[in-house]
């Protein structure tokens, strides 16, 4: 690939993937101010919170269908067009509007986190590992960026649709790049993407529903944090402010651990052991949000690296576990696609305890066993069992 092009080609790579967490990671922090504005409860708040994550598992089986019907060039095209358009118009229109929009934004993403490999691999076909890292690093990056920019953007604009709507700057400049870059670099042997959904073998493997376990529960955890943080710490004492600040504390920490431990995996006699041990990072993290003061900021810590962690080695166990192309794109959707349901059906349910007994303590539990459940699951996910 021309050097001109391999610009281009990063360029789009990076700008597309601020997109695929703010959109949802900014709403976390300035949830209390929706509801006042927009005249909403908790429930009405808790489907704000946990449709986008529904839809990245419906979306998750889309992705295949879109590379055969538009090809990767024109379908991520089509994504981003999406993805501009809602986040311009979703803010504008009163609650009903700002959930079917963000549906549909969240179903773009759904499908951009499923195709997000083939186009690395049909962009940097020789740094695969190297830009998977990169993309990784960076969803943690700006869902941390966007969690701590989200109150402070707001007391700047006076206005929560303000605060939301600026993350349509990068979805047009991404739109932009893209076009150049498939201007400059036309990729002239798009990768098909087979899936062979009648492949009984992936679908009754204990592997593959272990994978989907490990995964839907670290996603579980992650955006129940993602979403409800904020209110946690906020009934612990904290102001707005520093609630969303420690939000973008978790979601950031763990960042370094993550790149090391993903590109050390193979330096590791057991998996299951890292794997496990992980995962009760993270246990024991949500456990202390039960608590207040220094020992919940430890938790958010805590929380953070284990999340952080486990996130990446759910997709690199995906590769691993998989023997053929084909077998990696259905285990794939699989996993995501029944792990993200499982994520945006729990995130719901946290909400819905908050609005049932007045108190976040019964949502940190159920979090805290959901992750010690992830830690013995994961002992069978990263064993050395293969498709």
């Amino acid at each position: 690939m021309p050097r001109k092009s391999n610009i281009w080609a990063l360029a789009s790579v990076v700008l597309i993937t601020i997109l695929l967490r703010p959109p949802v990671a900014a709403i976390g922090p300035i949830l209390t101010n929706l509801e006042s504005s927009l005249g909403i409860n908790q429930s009405q708040a808790g489907l704000l919170a946990s449709l986008p994550v529904l839809c990245f598992g419906f979306g998750a089986f889309a992705g295949p269908w879109l590379v055969k019907r538009f090809g990767l060039t024109n379908g991520f095209t089509l994504i981003l067009v999406v993805i501009l358009t809602t986040l311009v118009l979703r803010v504008w229109f009163g609650f009903v509007p700002l959930l079917l929009l963000t549906l549909v934004l969240a179903l773009a993403i759904a499908v951009s986190n499923v195709l997000f490999p083939t186009l690395i691999r049909a962009e940097f076909p020789t740094r695969i590992a190297g830009m998977t890292a990169l993309y990784t690093a960076l969803l943690a990056l700006f869902a941390s960026v966007a969690a701590s920019a989200s109150v402070p953007l707001l007391k700047a604009t006076g206005d929560w649709r303000l605060a939301l709507i600026v993350w349509a700057i990068p979805a047009l400049l991404a739109l932009v790049v893209w076009y150049l870059n498939t201007k400059t670099n036309k990729l002239t042997s798009e990768p098909e993407v087979a899936v062979t959904t009648s492949d009984r073998h992936v679908w009754v493997h204990p592997i593959t529903w272990s994978l989907v376990g490990f995964f839907g529960f670290q996603s579980l955890n992650f955006y129940a944090v993602l979403n409800w943080l904020p209110a946690i710490l906020q009934s612990k004492g904290f102001d707005q402010t520093s609630a969303g600040a420690l939000l973008g504390l978790t979601t950031i920490v763990g960042i370094p651990t993550g790149l090391v431990v993903t590109a050390n995996l193979k330096r590791f006699k057991s998996l299951s052991a890292l794997v496990f041990s992980v995962s009760l990072i993270t246990a024991l993290g949500l456990g202390l949000l039960a608590f207040s003061g220094a020992v919940a900021i430890a938790g958010c810590v805590l929380a953070g690296i284990g999340l952080a962690s486990s996130f990446p080695i759910s997709l690199a166990l995906v590769a691993m576990k998989a023997n053929t192309k084909d077998q990696t794109t259905l285990l794939s959707a699989v996993v995501q696609g029944f792990g993200y349901l499982v994520a945006a059906l729990g995130t719901y349910f946290i909400g819905l305890t908050f609005e049932l007994t007045g108190t976040w303590l019964l949502g940190v539990v159920t979090l805290t066993v959901i992750a010690v459940a992830q830690a013995f699951i994961g002992l069978f996910a990263g064993s050395e069992r293969r498709l």
